[in-house]
């Protein structure tokens, strides 16, 4: 996400659902702050679109070169029938 002057203001992820419907992930520790800048360039710019914070969602990011080892020592697989 950028700044008027492109500056780097956070990382986010984006999702496209819809012509009509995107989900943004913004980091957790930020979320405050970054929706507040989305509401802002919403507003200043007029734009016709809705900006709808979901508490009851998350995301973890499990990263690295042994990721998905990690991973799965915590999460083991499920046995197929």
């Amino acid at each position: 996400m950028l700044n008027h002057a492109g500056g780097v203001i956070d990382d986010l992820i984006i999702y496209f659902l819809r012509d009509d419907w995107f989900r943004v992930v913004v980091n957790a520790s930020t979320a405050d702050k970054d929706l507040a800048w989305m509401e802002k360039v919403r507003l200043d710019g007029d734009f016709k679109v809705t900006v709808k914070p979901r508490r009851d969602l998350a995301m973890i990011a499990v990263q690295g070169p042994n990721a998905r080892a990690k991973f799965w020592q915590v999460r083991p697989r499920r046995k197929r029938n």
